[in-house]
């Protein structure tokens, strides 16, 4: 009898650098500092769409406890409305569990680069079953101390204002893509 496979794979989707936790149709990678400083993460199947309800945590490890890291998003496009991004999104933690005082990313405004409190970070990509986008494309780099002054964001709940700031942001471009849409249906 045939053992059967699941419909999305991800050995090897999503990052460069580092190892797959879990079983091969898991989505969680381990990037440990003593492998690799630098490298890349994306979506799914970036620059493809990824894939409908889909979950992918990136947990990034440093070596000593002044060790951060940076994430540069490079690209971003996840569909997601309003300020509880609705839909698709991205989240962002220093803490393995639900960190309630950072914001969820989505839309199309590439985020602020961001930086982690400590040597533990973790980036969280999750999709419903409703549309899919290219969703991301981001760098990850490992330092010893975080770059202030620098126009990267320190991970805390100071991140607020930036989230507030995309929040519009993506509202207005779906109001102007709604826009559009019924525009071109009349005209």
């Amino acid at each position: 009898m045939r053992s059967s496979v699941p419909s999305v794979l991800f050995l090897g989707y999503g990052f460069q650098n580092g190892r797959q936790k879990g079983n091969i149709s898991e989505c969680k990678f381990e990037i440990n500092a003593t492998n690799t400083q630098e490298g890349f993460i994306t979506s799914p199947n970036y620059p493809g769409l990824y894939p409908k309800q889909t979950v992918c945590d990136f947990e990034f490890y440093g070596i000593s406890k002044k060790q951060t890291v940076k994430i540069q998003f490079l690209n971003f496009s996840v569909v997601g409305y309003g300020p509880e991004c609705l839909g698709d999104f991205v989240e962002v933690s220093n803490y393995k569990q639900l960190d309630k005082k950072l914001p969820l990313y989505c839309g199309k405004v590439v985020p602020k680069p961001i930086q982690s409190e400590s040597l533990y970070f973790r980036v969280s990509f999750s999709s419903n079953d409703k549309i899919e986008d290219i969703g991301f494309k981001a760098k990850y780099t490992f330092s010893k101390l975080p770059g202030i002054g620098n126009g990267t964001e320190v991970a805390q709940s100071t991140n607020r204002a930036t989230s507030k700031y995309n929040t519009y942001m993506n509202m207005y471009s779906a109001l102007l893509l709604s826009f559009c849409q019924i525009y071109t249906q009349f005209y």
